[in-house]
């Protein structure tokens, strides 16, 4: 096993079925569906592991999730 696939762990996440719906709908590709999941991923890992303390993390976290929800649903109003 080389040294840079060592440092790469992968999961399986299910996506709630309303998100792939919404998803497709709106056009967006498996692809590009799984790499906004992975930047939400990202951004509430490194809020977790920043100084803040674990509630604040979370609101972060809760926050960015719930902008992305509306950015999607408003996209799929239009």
């Amino acid at each position: 096993m080389s040294e840079e696939s060592e440092k790469i762990m992968f999961v399986k996440v299910p996506l709630p079925r309303e998100v792939v719906e919404l998803a497709r709908a709106r056009g967006v590709s498996a692809e590009e569906l799984a790499k906004a999941a992975e930047t939400l991923l990202l951004l509430e890992a490194v809020s977790m592991e920043s100084k803040l303390e674990m509630e604040d993390a979370l609101k972060i976290a809760d926050e960015a999730t719930r902008k992305a929800w509306a950015r999607l649903k408003g996209a799929m109003q239009q």
